[in-house]
């Protein structure tokens, strides 16, 4: 009666329709506060169950992909040696170290980004076919 309470709108009393399990060991002779019927559907005790079963499902993959397969290595060499040989001052090397890995960035997220793409559309054709 409580939870009922709760989720009206208004004080205004309502009819209730009840399902699942919890249903089941309500006293359905007795009349709820705050309501002006309650409403038990035929096979009220197995709607949760055909819920569940209509719900989405999810899982998990793993996949190892060598993203040196997707990538324009020469580009990203190209360009990671035009980068290192802009620096001009760079006497411990961190500097250098610094302009490679930002300039493989993009390649690598691009990578990345592919390979995801590729797992996904396997997948979801691998769904359609069930």
């Amino acid at each position: 009666e409580e939870l009922i309470d709760t989720i009206k709108l208004s004080q205004e009393e309502l009819p209730v329709i009840v399902v699942g399990g919890g249903s089941v060991i309500l006293d359905q002779t007795r009349k709820l506060r705050g309501t002006t019927q309650l409403i038990v559907p035929k096979h009220f005790g197995v709607a949760n169950a055909i819920g569940a079963a209509l719900s989405k499902v999810s899982s998990s993959i793993i996949t190892v992909v060598n993203l040196l397969e997707i990538i324009d290595v020469a580009e990203m060499e190209r360009r990671t040696l035009d980068a290192v040989r802009s620096i001009t001052d760079d006497p411990d090397g961190k500097k250098k170290d610094v302009v490679v890995n930002e300039t493989r960035k993009p390649f690598l997220i691009k990578a990345r980004d592919e390979a995801i793409e590729d797992v996904c559309c396997k997948v979801k054709i691998a769904v359609i076919k069930q």
